[in-house]
């Protein structure tokens, strides 16, 4: 009962792929477009065409894909399998961590209806995506300060400042 438009990215390996998402956007009749790997200012056009990010990874060993976190710091709400490092934005509120792969279209359907029950919601919750992607974004930095430190402390540091860019 809910009319949704996808906009898929991702880049296709092979033809095979290729074809697949073809075909996959031909059955969707309109509801489903497919922009390929993006970077720059089509990137910043996508999150800012979507109102929900869809990461249903099956890849059992996903690591922690950045996306995510780029999705976040423009305000995008997160709804992911847990796979991987995935489940470390489980405690983040604008992340929804689906744990069986069976519960994901149920899970995705719940929020949206939820955000079209309450017109505030989805302005409420890119408001938690954008706050939880910067405080993300400053941990994860400060993490990597640290590392540096460590680094430089343990290699014996000779004094000179360290350009952290």
């Amino acid at each position: 009962g809910i009319t949704l438009r996808g906009v898929l990215e991702c880049p296709a390996a092979g033809p095979s792929e290729k074809r697949h998402i073809a075909e996959a956007v031909a059955a969707a009749n309109g509801a489903l477009s497919w922009r390929g790997r993006l970077a720059g200012a089509t990137k910043e056009s996508f999150f800012a065409d979507i109102d929900l990010f869809v990461f249903p990874t099956t890849y059992r060993t996903e690591a922690y894909p950045l996306v995510l976190v780029e999705a976040l710091v423009r305000g995008v709400p997160v709804i992911a399998l847990d796979r991987g490092c995935i489940c470390d934005l489980a405690p983040l509120a604008s992340c929804t961590i689906v744990q069986d792969p069976a519960d994901f279209a149920e899970a995705a359907m719940g929020l949206l209806r939820g955000w079209l029950d309450n017109p505030g919601a989805i302005a409420a919750a890119s408001h938690v995506a954008l706050a939880d992607g910067l405080a993300l974004y400053a941990a994860n930095r400060a993490a990597r300060d640290a590392l540096v430190d460590q680094l430089i402390t343990a290699a014996g540091g000779n004094g000179q400042e360290l350009d952290r860019r």
